[in-house]
């Protein structure tokens, strides 16, 4: 007789449990997923390209690496961990940004603006700057021009102020 009671207490225990389960997983928001526009995924692709174009520079480099120039072997050695952590920092960058991170934009405007500093430079000198031509210099700058404008877009503005909500 002692267990048969003991048992009808254990189920309401159990059941009581699993509501108290049920309403506390409705009480919980539910994550909202917030797709990228279209202005962070172009902001995504020119970072992509700038990426490419630092691991082509980075190649170049290590090609060159016996060529005589004005540095010496430790000086191009540390330019080419330079480049090398420019291109991953700028990877991490892309896609942090593509996942809504509000402090990526930071590192995009000075990256871009640097890019069209450089840029303007490839294409004032007439392209002897990199020996790429001219094409290159309009490459850089038409790339940052359009990163800059989609990071100021009211869409990416948005996407990256909910900061706190997983995407």
């Amino acid at each position: 007789m002692m267990t048969q009671p003991s048992q009808p207490a254990k189920r309401s225990k159990q059941a009581d449990s699993s509501q108290q389960a049920h309403s506390s997983n409705q009480a919980e928001p539910r994550e909202v997923r917030m797709v990228a526009p279209a202005s962070v995924k172009v902001t995504v692709a020119m970072l992509g390209l700038e990426v490419l174009g630092v691991a082509a520079a980075l190649i170049m480099s290590i090609v060159n690496l016996n060529q005589p120039g004005p540095l010496n072997m430790p000086g191009r050695i540390f330019m080419l961990v330079l480049i090398a952590a420019a291109g991953a920092g700028l990877l991490v960058t892309a896609v942090q940004h593509y996942l809504g991170k509000a402090f990526t934009r930071a590192i995009i405007v000075v990256w871009q603006l640097f890019q069209i500093i450089i840029g303007a430079q490839a294409l004032a000198g007439g392209g002897a700057m990199f020996g790429g031509g001219i094409w290159l210099g309009l490459a850089m700058v038409v790339t940052a021009a359009v990163a800059l404008v989609m990071v100021f877009s009211p869409a990416t503005r948005l996407y990256l102020s909910i900061d706190d909500v997983p995407r």
